[in-house]
């Protein structure tokens, strides 16, 4: 009997830690595109010093040709790919949300850690489930709230 139970907890522990094994082969996904890229994505409002933040559409979905899709006015629904931390020139730092959709959005900071926005924004990306964005200028993808939806 206690043979039979040792023989259970030991095939339970190797097979939790080839999982965890697995997990951590697979490592952060890389974005959707390069790093050097990231930076014509994002155009600072001409005028308009300081943060902002606003999206937009990748020419195509990643690992695909399909046409990202872009921002409408209003709530939008999102499902987040990977997030990245980016800084052009050292002063402004974005953080980057990619949708599986082919579309992104981005809220920036002057200083080099995340913002309470920032932070909003990485946590909806990551969240399972998806996001909401409400869009209030869809020629520049700005946004003035995210909302994670509850299961």
């Amino acid at each position: 009997m206690v043979h039979k139970y040792l023989k259970n907890v030991g095939t339970a522990v190797a097979m939790l830690g080839c999982s965890l094994g697995v997990a951590q082969a697979a490592g952060p996904k890389p974005p959707p595109i390069s790093p050097s890229q990231l930076g014509t994505l994002i155009k600072p409002k001409p005028g308009v010093t300081g943060p902002h933040r606003g999206g937009g559409r990748l020419r195509t979905v990643p690992g695909t040709t399909v046409p990202g899709k872009s921002p409408v006015s209003g709530s939008n629904f999102e499902i987040g790919d990977t997030s990245e931390w980016f800084t052009p020139d050292d002063i402004t730092f974005f953080i980057i949300c990619f949708n599986t959709d082919g579309s992104f959005f981005f809220d920036s900071s002057d200083h080099p850690r995340l913002t309470s926005a920032q932070a909003e924004l990485k946590n909806a990306c990551e969240h399972p489930g998806g996001y909401f964005v409400f869009v209030t200028d869809p020629s520049t993808g700005a946004f003035n709230e995210i909302a994670i939806p509850e299961p």
